[in-house]
């Protein structure tokens, strides 16, 4: 039986390759940020929680979706054209993915109305370790719908990222510490799968399915290259439709609270002054603002990156949040927590050390790499081991082509390409 290929490959492998495949300073800070970002809206979130404040939760995710919406018409404006020409003549160009991009928002919608209804089918915490099998299915996804390779390394170090999160939320010390575990710092509830009804696991099984269909659908949507749409354009209209689909849940009454209103009346009380007043509080605002920041992050953070390392942020958000909540709450760092953070710390390096091979260099590929040559100057051999004459200035080492995508990425070079490689 053959070893796995991270098991074959040089410690040094682990230093000299990009942690996780963060070759760029901008990879890195989306990744971090990401993460900081949720973070924070979970802080603040906890925060409002502890002051006792009660707000209208549907009327708070439209703004939401709303402040989403208004950040990337400012960065459009700033970064890419007007929003009053430039704009509308990108969108009426790709008519197609205005259409196709309302499937990932109408899967979103789904899986945060069936969020509701698994909670009260099951306690918090059984629902947090449930939906760690998100991070399965989306490798799953990944490997079937985007044709991405996702090595038996990467699968072992999946297995290991959720026995630390779960280590960590079933809080296996509890005489140990006073901080029970939870979605939220603080939770007091438990886990109970024995007593978790039969329908529960399988609105649970439905918004995973959801949850993990709707990033890699979208992740394929903003890494089309058929379409000359830009990003900013692209996470306007994702907003929009997000917006559309939330408004139109209150008038019918999907996943709302329960309310003595209907149909358009329901969606006149939810943005009457009774409504709005609590939630532009000083401790409300950065709920909506930090959300609507992760919402302009993840579509960069798909676009540059992958659904599939998305998810394995999320693994470390527990982790941090966690820690965020011991210095802003004084909650105590758990010894679960501390088994939990040594089996994730694990599973990264294993994730990042298990990344697949670059792809083999293609004739299609030389071709190409000719052609680069050919531009600055080089005259290529059509024999093979004939001696290439090159400019003094191009190094053998140096990439004339270089092939990225979010999993793997190669550069062919003079030496390879004139047969000295």
């Amino acid at each position: 039986m053959a070893w796995p290929k991270f098991l074959e490959r040089p410690l040094t492998h682990l230093f000299t390759d990009a942690f996780l495949g963060l070759d760029t300073r901008f990879k890195i800070s989306i990744f971090i940020g990401y993460i900081f970002v949720y973070d924070f809206y979970a802080v603040s979130l906890h925060n409002a929680q502890i002051k006792g404040l009660n707000f209208n939760f549907v009327t708070a995710v439209v703004l939401q979706e709303v402040t989403r919406l208004i950040m990337g018409l400012t960065l459009y404006s700033l970064q890419t054209g007007s929003i009053f020409v430039d704009l509308p003549a990108e969108v009426r160009r790709n008519r197609e993915f205005n259409v196709h991009v309302l499937g990932p928002s109408l899967l979103l919608a789904l899986y945060n109305n069936l969020f509701f209804l698994a909670l009260g089918m099951m306690t918090p915490v059984t629902l947090t370790i449930l939906l760690q099998t998100k991070l399965v299915m989306t490798a799953f996804l990944n490997a079937t719908f985007l044709g991405a390779e996702v090595t038996s390394g990467q699968w072992l170090a999946i297995v290991i990222l959720l026995a630390g999160c779960t280590v960590k939320s079933l809080n296996l010390f509890p005489t140990w510490s006073a901080l029970p575990a939870g979605i939220y710092p603080g939770h007091t509830e438990s886990v109970n799968f024995l007593h978790t009804p039969a329908q529960g696991y399988l609105v649970v099984g439905m918004q995973v399915v959801c949850g993990s269909m709707a990033g890699v659908s979208l992740e394929k949507l903003l890494k089309d290259k058929e379409t000359d749409m830009s990003l900013n354009a692209k996470q306007i209209v994702y907003s929009f439709w997000s917006v559309l689909i939330n408004l139109m849940a209150i008038v019918l009454g999907i996943g709302t609270q329960p309310s003595q209103f209907s149909g358009f009346r329901a969606l006149i009380h939810a943005f009457s002054f009774s409504e709005l007043a609590p939630i532009f509080s000083v401790t409300v605002i950065p709920i909506i603002f930090s959300s609507g920041v992760q919402g302009v992050l993840n579509v960069h953070f798909l676009c540059a990156l992958s659904t599939l390392l998305k998810e394995v942020a999320k693994c470390i958000e527990i982790f941090t949040l966690g820690i965020f909540s011991y210095f802003f709450f004084g909650y105590a760092i758990t010894p679960s927590m501390c088994v939990g953070i040594l089996l994730v710390v694990c599973g990264l390096f294993l994730f990042s050390a298990s990344r697949p091979d670059p792809p083999p260099i293609t004739a299609a590929a030389g071709v190409e790499a000719r052609a680069a040559q050919e531009e600055v100057g080089v005259i290529a051999s059509g024999e093979r081991g004939r001696r290439v004459h090159s400019l003094p200035h191009i190094h053998a080492r140096t990439p004339l082509i270089q092939h990225t995508n979010p999993h793997v990425s190669y550069s062919v070079t003079y030496q390879q390409i004139s047969g000295k490689g």
